[in-house]
């Protein structure tokens, strides 16, 4: 093989593992931001509830305006 051959498949090899670090490191990325989302979402499920529990008056199993008996 001519040196130009070598030097093309060296700066292939080159790039393709560029390539790969580059997307390993998306991924994590995406990882960690799915993670973060789906905590947000449960945080403000959990919320909601305990506000529609505090509301509800306690003949409907409600807390009547309080949170004691929320779990």
């Amino acid at each position: 093989m001519g040196t130009q051959q070598l030097l093309l498949i060296v700066l292939g090899v080159v790039i393709v593992g560029i390539a790969i670090a580059i997307g390993v490191t998306l991924f994590k990325s995406n990882a960690q931001s799915s993670n973060r989302d789906q905590l947000i979402n449960d945080l403000e499920n959990l919320a909601w509830r305990a506000q529609a529990y505090y509301r509800r008056p306690t003949t409907m199993a409600g807390g009547g305006n309080d949170f004691g008996g929320y779990y």
